[in-house]
C-alpha cells in the first residue's frame, strides 16, 4: 500500500491556524561517508527489531480499523509484547472462576492468591498490590484480544508472565492455553522490572526488596517450569527497567544455562535534558550497556555467547510522555535508535507502545482523536526502517561534524544510506564514497522526513499533518555530494548496475501554494510567543515547491516590528517577545501570497511550570524521608506518582519528613519564584485517630529556613487527588525565593497514621518577568 498525503491529511482543515517560522539553514562542514566494502555478518531480520507492546487499556474500536491495519502491515513488527508493562506483574491472564463480567467471586481468594479454574478460559482481572486486593480496573481488552490481533498482523507474540503476585503454575497455564489454541508464542519473559519499587513483587514478604540473586532463582524456577511442557520456547528476563542493567550480570551467572535471552527497558533520555544534541547523545548509552552484557556473557557463559540472545522489550525515547513524544524530534531519534540496534547487534526490540496517549502527547505510535487515528512521528521510524532499508549492514566511516548520523545497509538490488541530521538550524553537506568492488546506477531515489512529512500541532497537540517520506529521483553527482536539510532525516537509494530503484516517486504537489499561520488564541504576556508559518497545497497538504522568504509584520505589544525568514522543508518557526498584554496581529507575505493571525495577549501573575512528575527512577528524585518513599503505577492509568508509606507512623521532632526534596532544577529562575502548585492524595484506606491530621507545605530557603506555605487535612484528600497551587504574597518571602534549596512535606498528626500519601506534578508559580 502506498499512503498518499490527501488521504492522511484530511485532518489539517479541522485544526486551529498555528503561525510557522524557520530560519534559513546555514551550510555546515562538509562531512565524507565511506563505504567500506561488502556486508558483515548474516541477514538481519529487521521486523524482530520494530516490534512494539499491546496494553489491556486500549479501546477494541480502533484496534479492528481496516485503517489500523493497514498502518499495521506498512510497519510490520515481527515480535508482540503482552499482556503490558507493570500489569503483567498485576494481571492473572485467566479469569475463570473469579471473574463473571464485572462481578467477582470473592470465595475464589485461597491462601492469599485467586484460584482460577483453568479448565476454561475468561477475561482476566487486575489485583493492586501484595495483599491481591481487586482493583477497580481491569483494562478494557483481554489477552486473547491480544493473542488474535498479533495472530491478524502475523506477528509472533512474547508473554511476561506474572512474577510479582503469579506462580509459575500460573505461566505454565498460560504457555499450554497458548499452544492449544496455536498462537505463536515463541517467546516468555519472566516479570517486569523487579528491580523497581514501583513494581508489586520486589518488595519480599520480609519487606526487604528483590535481588539479583533472588530474580535468578526466581527465573530458574518459572523457566524450568514452562520449559517442562514446551522444550522449543526461550525463556528469558530480567526485563531491568533501565539502562543499568539490574540483575542482568547475576542472571548470566546464577542461571546462563537456561537463559535463551537477556531483556532490558530503555527510556535514556533524562527527565531534565533540555537541548537537542543532548538528547542525541543519550543514545550512546545503548552502545556501553551492549558492551557490558556481552562482557558478563563471555565472563559467565562463555560457550553460550551466540545462543543468548539480546532483547530490549521497552523503548521510547523518554519516560515522561511531553511534546518530544509526538513531536518530529521523536521520529528523528527513534530512527537513530533502532540504527543504533542494528549496528549494536540487538536481537529483538520492543517499542512502548501502540496507543497510549497523555494531553501531551503520550508513548503511543499512533494519535487518536476525533480525526481518527493518526501515526505519530515514531511510527514512521519504523515504517522507514522497514520499507526503506536493506537487512545486511554495511560498513562505513564518517567524519563527523557532531550532528549527523549516518547507517549504511545492503539489499539484493543496492545500497540505502540513512542520514539523520539533528541540528535544527544548519545544513549538512554529505560526500558519499561508493567501494569500487560494485558497479552501481548513479540514477537512484532520495527519500526525505522533515516537518514537510511530519508536523506536530504544539497547540492542539495532534499532528497537524501526517505522511510518508517523500522520495524524488536522484541522480548521485560527481562529487557524491548529499544535501541533508536541518532536523530531517534523508535515506538514498542506489541501486545496483542493471538493477532499478524500488522507491516509488511522490506525486508532487497540486496547484497554487497558500501561506499559513499558526499561533494559539491567547498567550502568557510574559513569556515568548512561538509562531510558525506553513505552506499548503489546494489539497491542504504541505507544498513540495520554493516559497519567497516570507516578511512576519506585528501590530501590537511586542519588541518586533517585523522578521524575515525563509522556509525550509515547507515550514518555519520563530520566537516573538510581548512588552504587555493587549492584542497583537500578525501578518505574514511572501511574494503575493498572505496569511493573518490574532493572539490575546494576556497579563499572567504568575505560571505553573511543574518540575517533578515522579516518572523517573528515585534515585534522579534528589528525594529524602524519614518513611519509606516508594513509586506508584496504579493510582493514575499509565504513570507512576510518588508515595511514603506509613505503617502506625507517630510523627515526632525531625522524624516527620514525607518527603524532602532538596536537588532544585538547575535552569530554575529562583527569583521569579511566586508560590507552589502540586497533586497530594491519602490512600482510601488511611488510618488516624487525629481527625486533624494533615501534610504542611514547607519551602527552605537560606534566607528563611522555614517557611509553611500550606496545609492540607488528610482527610479532605482521603481517595482522591487534592490539586493545590499557594502563591506567596509576603515580600519578604518572595525575596528568599532566590536561595531556595528544598520543598518539605511535613506530616502532622496526634495520632498514629497508617496508609499511603501519593504526590505528583510539583512544581513552582514563576511570576511574570516585570
Amino acid at each position: 500500500m502506498t499512503l498518499h498525503r490527501q488521504s492522511r491529511l484530511s485532518l489539517l482543515t479541522a485544526l486551529p491556524l498555528l503561525l510557522i517560522i524557520v530560519l534559513p539553514g546555514a551550510f555546515a562542514s562538509v562531512d565524507t561517508l565511506r563505504i567500506e566494502g561488502e556486508p558483515k555478518g548474516k541477514r538481519i531480520d529487521l521486523s524482530a527489531l520494530l516490534g512494539t507492546n499491546l496494553a489491556l487499556w486500549y479501546e477494541p474500536e480502533y484496534l479492528g480499523t481496516d485503517e489500523f491495519q493497514e498502518f499495521l502491515k506498512e510497519w510490520g513488527p515481527g515480535l508482540i509484547r503482552l499482556p503490558g508493562g507493570s500489569w503483567s506483574n498485576e494481571y492473572y491472564w485467566n479469569g475463570n472462576g473469579v471473574r463473571d463480567g464485572e462481578v467477582f467471586n470473592r470465595e475464589a481468594f485461597q491462601d492469599g492468591k485467586w484460584q482460577v479454574d483453568y479448565s476454561a478460559y475468561a477475561p482476566g482481572f487486575r489485583i493492586h498490590g501484595t495483599s491481591q486486593e481487586l482493583s477497580d480496573y481491569h483494562g478494557v481488552i483481554d489477552v486473547r484480544r491480544q493473542h488474535e490481533l498479533a495472530e491478524s498482523m502475523g506477528a509472533k507474540q512474547m508473554v511476561t508472565v506474572n512474577v510479582g503476585t503469579g506462580t509459575p503454575q500460573m505461566a505454565v497455564e498460560w504457555l499450554t492455553w497458548a499452544d492449544s489454541n496455536n498462537y505463536s508464542v515463541p517467546y516468555w519473559e519472566i516479570g517486569n522490572e523487579l528491580n523497581g519499587q514501583w513494581e508489586v513483587g520486589h518488595f519480599l514478604p520480609d519487606g526487604t526488596g528483590m535481588t539479583g540473586e533472588i530474580y535468578a532463582e526466581r527465573f530458574l524456577e518459572y523457566a524450568r517450569a514452562l520449559k517442562a511442557v514446551n522444550p522449543a520456547i526461550k525463556v528469558g528476563g530480567p526485563a531491568s527497567s533501565d539502562l543499568s542493567l539490574a540483575f542482568v550480570e547475576e542472571l548470566i551467572r546464577d542461571a546462563g544455562e537456561e537463559l535463551d535471552f537477556i531483556s532490558f527497558h530503555a527510556y535514556p533520555v533524562g527527565v531534565q535534558r533540555a537541548d537537542t544534541e543532548g538528547k542525541f547523545t543519550d543514545i550512546q548509552l545503548l552502545r556501553e550497556a551492549l558492551q557490558h552484557i556481552r562482557q558478563w556473557k563471555q565472563t559467565y557463559q562463555p560457550e553460550r555467547m551466540d545462543a543468548i540472545e539480546i532483547g530490549i522489550t521497552e523503548w521510547n525515547m523518554k519516560v515522561n510522555e511531553d511534546r518530544d513524544t509526538g513531536d518530529l524530534i521523536n521520529g528523528l531519534w527513534s530512527a537513530v535508535w533502532i540504527g543504533t540496534m542494528v549496528e549494536g547487534g540487538v536481537t529483538f526490540a520492543n517499542q512502548w507502545d501502540l496507543l497510549t496517549a497523555t494531553a501531551e502527547g503520550g508513548h503511543g505510535a499512533f494519535h487518536v482523536g476525533r480525526n481518527g487515528i493518526v501515526p505519530k512521528s515514531i511510527y514512521w521510524a519504523h515504517y522507514i526502517w522497514a520499507n526503506l532499508m536493506g537487512d545486511r549492514v554495511v560498513p562505513s566511516t564518517m567524519n563527523n561534524s557532531g550532528t549527523v548520523a549516518s547507517f549504511v545497509t545492503q539489499s539484493d538490488t543496492g545500497w540505502q544510506i540513512m542520514l539523520v541530521n539533528w541540528s535544527e538550524s544548519e545544513t549538512q553537506e554529505i560526500c558519499i564514497e561508493l567501494p569500487a568492488t560494485r558497479a552501481f546506477t548513479r540514477t537512484g531515489r532520495l527519500a526525505t522526513f522533515s516537518h514537510r512529512e511530519y508536523f506536530w500541532n504544539p497547540v492542539s497537540h495532534q499532528p497537524l499533518w501526517s505522511c510518508p517520506p517523500s522520495v524524488v529521483e536522484w541522480t548521485m553527482p560527481g562529487d557524491g555530494m548529499v544535501t541533508v536539510p536541518p532536523f530531517s532525516l534523508q535515506v538514498v537509494e542506489i541501486p545496483f548496475e542493471d538493477e532499478a530503484a524500488r522507491l516509488q516517486e511522490t506525486p508532487p504537489s497540486q496547484g497554487r501554494m497558500a501561506l499559513n499561520l499558526l499561533v494559539p488564541e491567547n498567550a502568557p504576556a510574559d513569556l515568548p510567543l512561538e509562531a510558525w508559518v506553513y505552506v499548503t497545497d489546494n489539497a491542504g497538504n504541505p507544498h513540495d515547491g520554493d516559497a519567497e522568504p516570507v516578511v512576519l509584520s506585528f501590530t501590537g505589544p511586542v519588541e518586533e516590528t517585523s522578521l524575515t525568514v525563509s522556509l525550509s522543508r515547507s515550514v518555519a518557526r520563530c520566537f516573538v517577545n510581548p512588552t504587555a498584554s493587549g492584542q497583537l496581529k500578525l501578518t505574514a507575505r511572501s511574494g503575493d501570497l498572505k496569511a493573518q493571525a490574532v493572539v490575546d495577549l494576556i497579563a499572567v501573575a504568575s505560571r505553573p511550570v511543574i518540575h517533578w512528575t515522579f516518572d523517573n527512577p528515585i534515585s534522579e528524585w534528589g528525594a529524602s524521608g524519614t518513611f519509606t518513599i516508594g513509586m506508584e503505577p496504579s493510582v493514575k492509568p499509565n504513570e507512576f506518582v510518588a508515595e511514603t508509606i506509613l505503617e502506625n507512623a507517630m510523627p515526632g521532632d525531625n522524624a516527620d519528613v514525607l518527603l524532602l526534596l532538596e536537588s532544585m532544577p538547575e535552569k530554575l529562575p529562583k527569583a521569579r519564584i511566586g508560590g507552589i502548585i502540586g497533586e497530594m492524595q491519602a490512600s482510601p484506606d488511611f488510618k488516624s485517630d487525629d481527625p486533624d491530621a494533615r501534610v504542611n507545605i514547607v519551602m527552605q530557603s537560606e534566607a528563611d529556613h522555614w517557611m509553611v506555605v500550606g496545609s492540607i487535612r488528610l482527610e479532605d484528600m482521603r481517595g482522591r487527588w487534592e490539586h493545590f497551587r499557594f502563591e506567596i504574597s509576603d515580600p519578604r518571602r518572595l525575596k528568599a525565593m532566590a536561595r531556595l534549596y528544598g520543598v518539605r512535606y511535613q506530616l502532622e498528626s496526634q495520632a498514629p497514621v497508617t496508609g499511603r500519601i501519593y504526590f505528583d506534578n510539583l512544581g513552582f508559580l514563576l511570576r511574570a518577568s516585570d
